[in-house]
């Protein structure tokens, strides 16, 4: 029962960030951020499992993930900026 959910939440996740990856430009998101953050969460709910990752750290991980993707556009603008 939890391998099936398990599953599942893999399967959201990747089309979550798939839809990330592909709407990067209009939701203002660096495909490397959303691709590394989509694979570590991946990784994350593959190894520990999907109840405690569901209740616990969900809201987390979409803050990391709006946050990193932020951080990451804001450096890509300095180096083409300044370098």
């Amino acid at each position: 029962m939890i391998l099936l959910r398990q599953d599942l939440a893999m399967a959201l996740l990747f089309g979550i960030g798939y839809a990330g990856i592909i709407f990067e430009e209009s939701l203002a998101f660096n495909k490397s951020g959303v691709g590394l953050l989509m694979a570590v969460s991946l990784w994350v709910i593959r190894s520990i499992g999907v109840r405690f990752i569901l209740f616990a750290y969900l809201p987390k991980l979409i803050l990391l993930l709006y946050l990193s993707s932020f951080f990451l556009s804001e450096m890509h603008a300095f180096f083409i900026k300044y370098l």
